[in-house]
């Protein structure tokens, strides 16, 4: 099974507007590094599920990934599209976006769920 930790932190990290947006390469595996940057982006491997199968064989797995945008300001569209252009160069379709505002902490969150099919 192909794990895409590396490809997907290598695709947002070196995105041009996200590096831009992001005044950085502030981007994390599940958490927030120690850094105090006003604006960041975690992600995450979500579920590996069966995709299809032959003769009773699994020939496919669906793998899903959550990204987030995280912001002590309203998040911009252009980075929310670049995030997504950035994945889809790895093939993954989004499957979900839902934003956020956590009243306790005043952090904006943008967060998208993406999924794609791959040959086991």
């Amino acid at each position: 099974m192909k794990n895409f930790n590396k490809d997907v932190f290598d695709v947002l990290r070196t995105d041009a507007v996200i590096k831009s947006e992001l005044g950085g390469e502030f981007i994390y595996q599940f958490v927030k590094g120690n850094d105090n940057t006003p604006i960041w982006i975690t992600f995450s491997e979500l579920n590996t599920s069966p995709g299809m199968y032959a003769e009773n064989e699994e020939t496919t797995s669906n793998v899903m990934y959550q990204v987030d945008i995280w912001s002590m300001s309203p998040i911009k569209s252009q980075l929310k599209t670049a995030v997504q252009a950035a994945m889809k160069k790895l093939s993954f379709q989004r499957l979900s976006t839902y934003p956020d505002y956590e009243m306790d902490t005043k952090i904006y969150r943008y967060g998208f769920r993406f999924v794609t099919e791959v040959i086991n």
